[in-house]
């Protein structure tokens, strides 16, 4: 059993080289409500990364119960239809949130391998739309769904639309929820599918890259060759786009001693990755002897009919390199008969109409081939694999019809397109069409001509562009030299001025926990109400502190704990209330930390304090914007004949004030504050400090 979970790539297979195209074909034709279901996806999986990703420090919390955890193993050993009656059996029973849609995201994932695509979007839709609807921060659990949830997204993008590029988005987000050290199995997979699409896309260096870390991370868990099977087969893919077939030995050994242990599709997947590495070292005997093995592994299988025919168009082709032109015909017309009409592909379509012009070529039917080249619908693929095999047959074509020019040109361009997605080869054959181009008596002419005409002007172009790309190349790295200083500079300016926040703000912690402790000390805070409260009022106070900007919201809730304590050993009745304008998100204002709660504390301390017992204590905190910023109002009432305070260290003041000169240095417009009388109340005593943030303040300049 592979442990914890799988990577989900392409069920078929997980790597795509010249000769395997891995994609299924989707019905051309859908009725409205999937359709609308699978924008719905796309729309909320680009909608989810607009929402933070961070998670909330929740070490009690299990990332997948013990159902959840059979069930990932039963998709991942093939029991789709027993997972799939499971979770809807179990699925209404529960009554967890996060249970429930992790179940709906397991349920997607069997579909996934199904191919049911219609309800895989309708589940994923699902799941999305919880996801986007929970509060941020996210717990453990729900980071491990939101992380495993765009991980499916992106292998749907490889599967069903090819979009490697768009998957690899997804796999950088589904990494974004994971902290470091943290689930480092979903974290290896993330990694392994992510080579993967690396590697279709043609990006090898970076592919093996990220191959590499996934194994890295694959024996630092002691995986078993079952464990890292998917991380196997696309590293040695990725190693036959290289032509290094001596690194893919102890590759193919490790997977042949778990063969008994293999589902029917990873025996597919690892038969044909096989057969593509004997094919491209030209040993097309035993490539041939693979794909008969696999095709008695696929016999009577209903559900792989599409890798049976799909494993024949590997076979036709491996025939025809072996010459044996009347066994391939056979399997290319039952494959373009599957393909066209049983399962639509126009890839694979494709891929068969190019083998087809090379039987013509080797069966001397020239006249065929001249009417398929000629064909406008038979123009040059864009994907780099299936154009490799075109230029590969117009070439040989070409050259046994001595038409040498375009036997160069089709050659030229095989090595051009060939070097851009793998090592550099310059092959002999090559070298002898190019010779052969060059003795062309009416081509030299005409290139002697041109060199007699145009000698001069040839090279005063040279010269030309020489002292251009000079001027040019000294203006670009005067221009990065000086990019390049002045994000040096930044950098520098912004490490000072964290450091010296967070020194103003340490100074704050000692100063509050001792007030808290005397309070609870002098109330005798035996009530488990009120340690519960003054501890998560502790631990908030020093996440606070630790993180110099916060929003509003935080600062309020903080506020809350902080004044029902206080409430509880005051002399008299406390009043708080507070007052946001409409139009004003609590949640996205955002102010150094511990702020607000500076003013509340000296309203205790100094203004509360002056106040006799029967008298009543009014705590206002009032938001609205004003004059394009936000002003937040902390107001206390007093006692108008109080004296000040001989006690007063003036620390909260302080640091407000020096916490703002820091912030404010370098910025167009300043934070504010300022501390005025409050008269707007019975005793017609007391004060009003008020925090002005400008809309547009840079608290990121940190």
């Amino acid at each position: 059993m592979r442990k914890n979970d799988y990577i989900c790539t392409p069920k078929h297979s997980r790597f795509l080289t010249a000769y395997t195209l891995r994609l299924h074909s989707m019905k051309r034709i859908r009725n409205f409500y999937f359709a609308f279901t699978r924008l719905s996806v796309i729309f909320l999986s680009l909608l989810l990364p607009l929402l933070p990703a961070g998670c909330r420090d929740t070490p009690s919390d299990s990332v997948l119960t013990p159902l959840e955890r059979t069930l990932s193993d039963s998709i991942l050993k093939g029991h789709y239809v027993w997972a799939l009656a499971t979770i809807e059996r179990e699925r209404p029973l529960t009554t967890d949130s996060d249970i429930y849609y992790s179940q709906t995201l397991l349920k997607a994932i069997a579909e996934f391998y199904m191919t049911r695509t219609d309800s895989m979007y309708t589940d994923l839709d699902a799941v999305f739309r919880y996801l986007a609807g929970l509060p941020r921060p996210l717990t453990q659990r729900q980071c491990y769904l939101a992380a495993r949830t765009h991980m499916v997204r992106g292998a749907s993008y490889m599967q069903y639309d090819y979009l490697p590029d768009t998957a690899l988005i997804s796999y950088e987000r589904a990494l974004s929820y994971l902290a470091p050290g943290q689930e480092p199995a979903l974290r290896q997979q993330i990694l392994a599918n992510t080579a993967d699409a690396l590697k279709i896309s043609g990006q090898l260096d970076r592919s093996l890259d990220y191959f590499e870390r996934a194994r890295h991370l694959s024996d630092s868990l002691g995986d078993t060759p079952w464990d890292r099977l998917s991380l196997n087969l696309g590293m040695a893919a990725a190693y036959t786009e290289l032509r290094d077939f001596e690194s893919q030995t102890p590759i193919w050994q490790e997977i042949e001693s778990i063969w008994d242990e293999l589902p029917v599709h990873d025996r597919f997947s690892y038969l044909t990755a096989l057969s593509n590495s004997y094919y491209f070292r030209g040993a097309y005997t035993d490539s041939e002897h693979t794909l008969q093995r696999l095709d008695s592994v696929l016999a009577g299988k209903e559900d792989m009919e599409w890798e049976r025919n799909f494993n024949r168009v590997n076979m036709a082709d491996v025939y025809l390199r072996l010459n044996a032109t009347d066994t391939a015909r056979v399997l290319l017309d039952h494959t373009l008969h599957y393909f066209t009409n049983v399962q639509p592909n126009p890839y694979v379509s494709h891929y068969i109409g190019t083998l087809y012009t090379r039987y013509n070529v080797q069966t001397g039917a020239y006249t065929k081939v001249e009417a398929q080249l000629a064909d406008a619908s038979r123009d040059l693929p864009t994907r780099p694999e299936q154009r490799l095999a075109d230029l590969e047959m117009r070439q040989d074509y070409y050259a046994r019809t001595g038409q040498w020019h375009k036997a160069y040109m089709a050659q030229s361009q095989y090595r051009v397109l060939n070097d851009s997605l793998r090592n550099q080869r310059i092959q002999m054959y090559n070298r002898t069409l190019r010779q052969r181009y060059e003795r062309d008596a009416e081509i030299k002419s005409l290139r002697n001509d041109l060199h007699e005409r145009q000698q001069k002007l040839t090279l005063n172009t040279i010269l030309a562009i020489a002292a251009i790309t000079v001027v040019v190349l000294l203006g670009i790295v005067l221009a990065m030299s000086r990019r390049l200083a002045r994000e040096r500079e930044r950098s520098m300016r912004r490490k000072l001025l964290e450091q010296r926040m967070r020194s103003v703000r340490n100074r704050l912690s000692p100063h509050f926990i001792y007030n808290a402790l005397n309070h609870a000390i002098a109330n005798d805070a035996t009530s488990t109400d009120r340690l519960r409260r003054l501890v998560r009022l502790l631990r908030r106070q020093q996440l606070m502190t630790d993180d110099l900007i916060t929003t509003l919201s935080d600062e309020l809730a903080f506020i809350e704990d902080y004044v029902t304590l206080q409430s509880e050993s005051s002399r008299g009745e406390v009043r708080y209330t507070t007052s946001i304008a409409s139009g004003i998100d609590a949640a996205k204002v955002r102010l150094p930390s511990m702020t607000l709660q500076l003013c509340v504390e000296n309203a205790f301390k100094h203004g509360f304090a002056s106040l006799d017992n029967d008298v009543e204590r009014l705590l206002l905190i009032k938001v609205e914007a004003r004059d394009d910023s936000v002003v937040i109002e902390v107001c206390n009432n007093m006692n108008p004949d109080a004296e000040p305070s001989n006690d007063s260290t003036r620390t909260g003041l302080r640091i407000i004030m020096t916490t703002l000169q820091i912030l404010n240095e370098h910025q167009s417009r300043h934070i504010m504050y300022q501390l005025e009388p409050w008269t707007d109340n019975p005793q017609r005593a007391g004060y009003m400090a008020q925090l002005i943030i400008p809309n547009n303040f840079k608290f990121d300049y940190l």
